[in-house]
């Protein structure tokens, strides 16, 4: 893969003054900045990290089920980072996990059937529209939470794909 799919190119925008103060010159210049597949898989890592470190609670908290989705989110994407830009992979994939566990290679398609029940039930909770791991919902509440994925089983699958990055050489850090 060249280095156009790794990098981000950021414009710093710099003004120029002249002598006349109604005149300005904004001249821009990029910025490329690296954003390899490896670092989504590091920062799936530390997403992964963050969650296994909350203590339990005695109420429901979406808090460890949205650390858990972002980990599979970005392992997922560290992956089609590999051959596709940052840009492509966002408009194609957007936060939908199932859509995006799907397009992987048949060979990185790891979960098992029921898995991929816990893996779905995740993505229609975390996607736009709905979002429910970042905001509160009553209508969630009222169903007491039942359409979220149990959290153990999210747990399992999340270290199960990243230790499958952490194997891979594109993704080694």
């Amino acid at each position: 893969m060249d280095a156009a799919h790794r990098e981000l190119v950021v414009v710093d925008i710099t003004c120029h003054m002249s002598s006349d103060p109604a005149a300005k010159v904004v001249v821009p210049s990029p910025i490329v900045v690296p954003l390899s597949p490896a670092a989504f898989h590091r920062w799936a890592t530390q997403f992964l990290e963050a969650a296994r470190v909350l203590p339990p609670t005695p109420d429901f908290s979406p808090v460890p089920l949205l650390l858990l989705s972002r980990a599979i989110e970005l392992e997922l994407k560290a992956r089609h980072l590999i051959t596709k830009n940052q840009n492509a992979v966002k408009k194609e994939f957007g936060h939908d996990l199932v859509k995006s566990y799907n397009a992987l290679p048949r060979e990185q398609q790891i979960l098992r059937t029921e898995e991929m029940d816990v893996l779905t039930k995740c993505s229609k909770s975390y996607n736009v529209p709905n979002k429910y791991f970042d905001f509160w919902s009553p209508a969630a509440a009222l169903r007491g939470f039942s359409m979220f994925p149990n959290q153990a089983e999210l747990l399992r699958i999340t270290e199960k794909l990243v230790a499958f990055g952490s194997s891979m050489p594109d993704l080694s850090v």
